[in-house]
């Protein structure tokens, strides 16, 4: 079962036999669901055509992004905190196929 992603606003929900009926995030009136309607996708849809781009932004802050963008366009950064461990800020679909291989 795929982990539907909503090509909107980028929020990936839990396993399901099929695409959600609504996304909670694009309901929201600060948000807005696109002149074609709900449109879902899955991870593996996505990596026909989408990678993630890694990159160093400054010294001890790394960016993770998606490229080319999609959704909202958000990106991830990675803050390293030195003794006091790391942060991440922010939230991609991320695909850490080749990474974690």
């Amino acid at each position: 079962m795929p982990n539907y992603i909503c090509a909107t606003c980028g929020v990936q929900y839990t396993e399901t036999e099929s695409s959600p009926e609504h996304c909670i995030i694009c309901e929201d009136e600060r948000q807005y669901i696109g002149h074609k309607g709900q449109r879902w996708t899955t991870l593996p849809e996505m990596q026909k055509n989408y990678h993630n781009r890694i990159e160093d932004v400054d010294p001890n802050v790394t960016g993770i992004g998606t490229v080319p963008g999609f959704a909202i366009g958000q990106r991830a950064l990675l803050i390293v905190l030195g003794v006091y461990g790391n942060s991440l800020v922010t939230g991609v679909t991320p695909d850490f196929s080749g990474i974690m291989a």
